[in-house]
């Protein structure tokens, strides 16, 4: 066995109490319903990192809205658990919501082993300096300028829920190895690469981008003082739900705009969906 894979056997635990945890995983979600991800892969030593928008945060004036919140953030969660495949989830004492999603979740037909530590692993001066202190090959002896460059091409240092994850769940594995192992001089998580994290099938949009294409666009209630809750404004996801009859077709609706899929067989499978219905309603107004 290879040097670095033999330690990050020590780090992934012993082979003979646990051969499978070999992938961890950690979510870390800002109140800007931005979603950090983070990926440790045993097997190679890659260290995968992104983030992902659930849409804005409307104030919750019924419990429907909570509901349809929490919906949302279960289905983005639940994809990238079937994505990644992780044998460990690591999450921050304070998100209540992704710890019950895990507990769900544990109760399904896949089970996910989940572990909390306490919301400061997760600060995100701590996380960076996590990020920063990383053994890449290519940040290998360099000052910390040079590695922050170095670093900025491989992922975005500004996005503070990726960076949150990453740093967190880098922490949680030094935790581990330092538990089991009192030699400080043996290297702690090796590192072989650092991608950037891709949904599957779908085209990543951040925040901005969604914002600048008008897709959503939350306006504020026209009361003075804006005490009402926030409704869609003019944007592409406001002009189709006015022509949606039900709670869960928009759902659905901005579940799809939300992650826009890249398979055209499940394009083409919607838009004939599209024109079937459009096809019965010409039928029923008598023409062809």
């Amino acid at each position: 066995m290879q040097p670095e894979l033999a330690e990050c056997a020590e780090i992934l635990g012993d082979e003979k109490e646990d051969p499978t945890l070999k992938t961890f995983v950690c979510f870390y979600e800002l109140k800007k319903r931005i979603l950090g991800v983070a990926q440790y892969r045993g097997e190679d030593l890659t260290l995968v990192v992104g983030s992902v928008w659930m849409g804005e945060e409307v104030p919750h004036s019924s419990l429907l809205q909570d509901a349809e919140t929490s919906q949302e953030e279960r289905a983005v969660v639940e994809r990238l658990l079937v994505q990644l495949r992780p044998d460990l989830v690591v999450l921050s004492s304070e998100q209540l919501s992704l710890q019950q999603i895990m507990r769900d979740y544990e109760q399904g037909a896949t089970s996910v082993l989940f572990e909390v530590e306490k919301k400061s692993t997760f600060a995100f001066a701590f996380a960076k300096q996590q990020l920063l202190s990383v053994q890449l090959g290519t940040l290998r002896n360099k000052n910390l300028q040079e590695r922050t460059n170095a670093l900025s091409s491989l992922l975005d240092l500004t996005d503070e829920a990726a960076v949150c994850a990453a740093g967190g769940l880098l922490s949680y594995i030094d935790r581990k190895k330092a538990a089991s192992d009192f030699d400080s001089s043996v290297q702690i998580t090796p590192v072989n690469q650092i991608i950037r994290l891709t949904l599957e099938g779908s085209l990543c949009i951040d925040r901005d981008s969604y914002s600048s294409l008008q897709i959503f666009k939350l306006e504020a209630h026209p009361s003075v003082h804006s005490l009402g809750s926030p409704k869609e404004g003019l944007s592409l996801f406001g002009i189709f739900k006015q022509k949606i009859c039900s709670q869960v077709g928009r759902r659905m609706l901005r579940h799809w705009f939300l992650t826009p899929t890249q398979d055209s067989n499940v394009i083409n499978e919607r838009l004939n969906t599209v024109a079937f219905f459009l096809a019965t309603r010409k039928c029923r107004n008598g023409k062809t």
